[in-house]
């Protein structure tokens, strides 16, 4: 359970440096336009497919792996993380916040 928090926290974070990109061409919230669309576009197919990745066409699968530096599994949790939380279930299985360890 540790290594997949951890692999989801290592994806969120490259995924933010891929989308953020620089504050060049600034729209207010520190993305790109080209960015924000790129980031939108992916965040309604991982909607759309309830964050399962296997349910991605070829294509659309292309978009995360672009996110993801072709790295496959971690396409796979950008697209089930920008539906669900990291910590979703945790609290509900054993009752209490997440300690940490």
């Amino acid at each position: 359970m540790q290594k997949l928090f951890f692999a989801g926290v290592l994806a969120l974070s490259a995924m933010g440096l891929v989308i953020a990109g620089c504050n060049s061409g600034d729209t207010g919230d520190g993305m790109k336009p080209e960015n924000q669309k790129i980031a939108a576009d992916a965040n309604a197919l991982a909607k759309k497919v309830g964050g399962d990745y296997n349910k991605l066409s070829p294509d659309e699968k292309q978009q995360f792996l672009k996110l993801a530096n072709g790295n496959e599994a971690q396409a796979k949790v950008i697209c089930n993380m920008m539906v669900h939380s990291p910590n979703e279930g945790i609290v509900q299985k054993h009752g209490g916040p997440v300690s940490g360890q």
